[in-house]
């Protein structure tokens, strides 16, 4: 668990934001949304015990991609999701980042929040930017957003999307 008030102090600050742009709180840690019934969005908090430090992770991943039945609703999403694309929320010129449990970290991560989850998730929408993928692309280089990935997960990823999309 996380320092009492903690997270519940973040929350005060995102969960509005969050909830308009359709996140739901699935656990004191974990918002998830899931848009247009396959974009499963997960922004996640994680707790580093040796150093008493806490980050923000991003995930990312599809209904058509899993093998458990999501019917469009957000509390099919399992808890356990593999990320098929994830990151860390961070500052700019920053790649990774934890903070330290003082109040000073709060407001650093809930402005952070506001400001960077819709652009950090729109790339992968489901008509998005990651929609444009072609065998070529995945040859001949990859978007960044889409570094994080293995080729031979990369060529899956684009075949289950084109069945998805009945290509």
């Amino acid at each position: 668990s996380h320092p009492a008030g903690f997270l519940k102090s973040i929350e005060t600050k995102v969960r509005p934001y969050l909830e308009k742009i359709g996140f739901q709180l699935r656990d004191p840690a974990t918002y998830i949304r899931l848009r247009d019934g396959v974009e499963i969005n997960k922004i996640q908090f994680q707790r580093q015990r040796i150093n008493e430090k806490i980050c923000v992770n991003l995930h990312v991943n599809y209904a058509f991609m899993l093998d458990a039945a999501i019917n469009g609703k957000v509390e099919n999403v399992p808890d356990f999701l593999p990320s098929l694309i994830d990151d860390r929320l961070h500052p700019p010129k920053v790649t990774d980042k934890w903070w330290p449990f003082k109040p000073e970290s709060i407001d650093e991560i809930a402005n952070l929040i506001i400001e960077k989850t819709e652009p950090y998730f729109e790339p992968y929408r489901i008509n998005g930017q990651i929609s444009e993928l072609t065998p070529q692309t995945v040859v001949l280089g990859l978007p960044d957003y889409f570094e994080f990935l293995c080729i031979d997960f990369h060529f899956y990823t684009l075949a289950k999307l084109n069945a998805y999309k009945g290509k």
